[in-house]
């Protein structure tokens, strides 16, 4: 699982990683990862709209109303908040169950937590360099990209606030916590796969790109 701060990164280093994932240890079924791709099949399972699980532990009677009016094909007076987050865990158990995924967001962590096999990672980085990055990825001005950092992390907070109020974001809850400002995407993922027991240091280095392992 990869959780993130606003910024940050996190779906450009899952792809990267079940790319790679995939030619470390190839199979019948690939390495899959899931960001906007988790909310989409959570919405298409129930046949409900993905705007309506993205806007999960925001509050507010504005996000109520529009839960109201998206449902489609469930009553209106039994599904709330809590049963959307149910399927949408209910899906991250199933994923997590199966294997061979990657998991972004979503309280993913926490979620799967119980379960043995699994690494967690939480990216971090200092302000300065996710407003650039994300100023460069959405073509923002730095004032544009700072608001959209600040909006994404309050609605982050409340999500948290709302499913996982005992839990926290630290450092101790990962398995692994990354700088993304001072470790570039390739070496994040040369360290999650090389931590992977059953893969010895040689194993990695034989799929390493050349460049990365001179």
């Amino acid at each position: 699982t990869i959780s993130r701060q606003a910024g940050a990164g996190g779906e450009p280093m899952a792809h990267r990683l079940s790319e790679r994932l995939n030619l470390v240890e190839p199979g019948e079924r690939l390495w899959s990862s899931f960001d906007r791709e988790l909310v989409e099949r959570v919405a298409s399972d129930h046949n409900l709209s993905a705007e309506l699980f993205e806007s999960i532990g925001q509050g507010g009677r504005t996000w109520l109303e529009d839960v109201f009016e998206a449902m489609t094909t469930r009553p209106l007076m039994r599904t709330g908040e809590l049963e959307l987050y149910r399927m949408v865990a209910e899906t991250v158990l199933a994923l997590a169950e199966a294997g061979r995924v990657v998991l972004v967001g979503q309280g993913a962590a926490f979620i799967t937590q119980q379960r043995t096999g699994g690494i967690h990672v939480r990216l971090v980085a200092p302000l300065s360099h996710r407003i650039e990055t994300t100023a460069w990825a959405r073509q923002l001005t730095r004032r544009e990209a700072l608001e959209y950092i600040r909006r994404t992390e309050r609605r982050r907070e409340l999500f948290f606030r709302r499913f996982w109020p005992n839990q926290s974001l630290s450092a101790e809850s990962f398995t692994v916590t990354f700088n993304t400002a001072h470790s570039r995407t390739d070496q994040q993922v040369d360290a999650l796969i090389a931590m992977l027991p059953r893969y010895a240091p040689q194993q990695v280095r034989d799929v390493l790109p050349q460049s990365v392992s001179r």
